[in-house]
């Protein structure tokens, strides 16, 4: 029987979800989720998703797994009861020491999770694996929280693994850019060889094997493009009007600005 205004040892059960909130203040709509581990087995270290970091606050603290646990379980008390929950404290136990991270409830988020965990039960019911999950850059930047601050200053083991990322990117953009430039010139190459035939042939392993050869890609209509529909007024003003044209929503994408010197 629950005698306060924190609900203890409680669950939620919905078609297709289940959760076990350690504790819920109903008269402040925050839920705790509380963990204990040993100090170095928590510490994070080159994987900023996973560990504690311990000079951390808000959700950038716990990792990732935690987080979207906490999140998970809002939504399904909310689904279940019309609990709605505001704030989250996940409290961690490590070595007779005491943390605390408090974050924000994603209603955003709460309801993409939801919406996976309806699929996974489909996908489980009618055995078969799920062809679809949020395992790409787009699902992920989506259920990540809003940009609420203009910038965050990090140190130490997160500092090292976000330069040995950017590393990796540069690194990547240089070899994709360099890999073009090498297709480029080998498909240039081979057009010299060509000339004015159509395709070039060798003897290969007593077999003659075609090389190259030209394709030619007939010209035919094309639909204009948004610009230069912006450039006639008219023109615009019409699309616009019969709703031809479609506003998408604002993104947002990773930007590298480290450089090495």
């Amino acid at each position: 029987m629950q005698t306060t205004d924190f609900l203890h040892h409680t669950e939620a059960v919905t078609d297709y979800c289940i959760s076990h909130a350690d504790c819920i203040n109903e008269k402040t709509k925050t839920l705790i989720e509380a963990k204990t581990a040993g100090y170095w087995s928590a510490k994070r270290r080159d994987d900023p998703y996973r560990g504690y970091d311990f000079d951390l606050a808000g959700h950038q603290g716990i990792p990732l797994a935690n987080y979207f646990q906490v999140q998970h379980q809002a939504a399904v008390y909310q689904e279940c009861y019309g609990l709605k929950i505001y704030t989250a404290f996940l409290s961690l136990i490590s070595d007779g020491n005491y943390y605390e991270w408090e974050f924000r409830i994603d209603t955003r988020l709460q309801e993409r999770i939801l919406e996976l965990c309806s699929y996974l039960k489909k996908c489980i019911d009618k055995k078969i694996p799920p062809k679809r999950l949020a395992m790409n850059t787009a699902d992920i930047k989506s259920m990540y929280p809003k940009l609420d601050e203009d910038f965050r200053i990090i140190s130490g083991d997160e500092l090292q693994s976000s330069i040995e990322i950017a590393k990796r990117r540069n690194e990547a953009d240089a070899q994709m850019k360099a890999w073009k430039q090498k297709k480029e010139d080998a498909e240039s190459a081979l057009a010299i060889m060509l000339k004015d035939t159509k395709k070039i042939q060798g003897l290969v392993d007593g077999e003659i094997i075609t090389i190259a050869e030209w394709q030619e890609r007939k010209g035919g209509e094309r639909l204009i493009g948004l610009k230069e529909i912006q450039n006639d007024k008219r023109l615009y003003g019409y699309a616009k009007k019969n709703g031809l044209i479609k506003e998408s929503e604002g993104t947002r994408f990773v930007k590298v600005k480290f450089k090495e010197d």
